[in-house]
């Protein structure tokens, strides 16, 4: 299989204006540069397949002209492109007011293809995504018990070094029923660590699972609401 490098993916001349039309038609219809690739080989076997970045390209190229032609051949003027001035000002004006917006949400409101929206902010903004870290509040009290559990449990693994051999090492997992933000999900887009940090209560709405793990023994899985 004979793909296109990367490097020739910005010289469309490899491909007539039909095969671009149809590289981009496949991919409105499959959603994936990879099975482009596939089902383009497929047409034609005896032509080279486009790089993935061709195909992306091309797609951005469309939704920016709405043609497929070679608009720089011959052509001297400024390079047609979606980060102009007036959307890279939009889009720092967006995440000024609101980072944790999505990138889909963001194109959107801005008026540019997706692609075009995450270059911007890598780029131009020379932004990147950070994950908001959720943590326990913790109370003085909390931390004052966990300082003097450490301290005992490391004098009595001292002292008695069979002790581990008798001990069940648990731990749980809890499934929220509302209100509760799942972190993987969640990106909030700065040019350094926040450093942002979201307290919630420990008590919350939820269904917990409960294991325990032992030398010789597993013991659970509990179920509590």
């Amino acid at each position: 299989m004979q793909v296109l490098s990367d490097s020739s993916m910005d010289h469309y001349d490899h491909f007539s204006v039909e095969k671009r039309t149809r590289i981009v038609e496949l991919y409105f219809a499959i959603k994936s540069t990879i099975l482009v690739q596939r089902q383009f080989r497929r047409e034609h076997p005896e032509k080279k397949i486009p790089h993935r970045h061709t195909t992306t390209r091309l797609v951005e190229k469309f939704r920016n002209n709405g043609s497929m032609t070679n608009n720089n051949k011959g052509y001297f003027g400024p390079k047609v492109t979606a980060r102009t001035p007036a959307n890279i000002k939009d889009v720092r004006d967006h995440l000024h007011q609101s980072p944790r917006k999505s990138t889909l949400r963001l194109s959107q409101e801005v008026g540019i293809s997706r692609i075009s929206g995450r270059r911007i902010i890598h780029s131009d903004l020379k932004l990147f995504p950070y994950k908001v870290q959720i943590i326990q509040a913790q109370t003085e009290a909390n931390k004052t018990e966990c300082f003097e559990f450490g301290q005992t449990i490391s004098e009595r693994i001292e002292n008695d070094l069979q002790l581990l051999d008798g001990l069940l090492f648990s731990n749980k997992a809890h499934f929220h029923l509302s209100g509760h933000m799942n972190k993987e999900n969640f990106r909030f887009w700065a040019n350094e660590q926040p450093h942002e940090h979201v307290e919630k209560p420990l008590s919350v709405e939820k269904i917990t699972v409960w294991c325990a793990l032992g030398k010789n023994c597993i013991s659970g899985l509990y179920f509590f609401e």
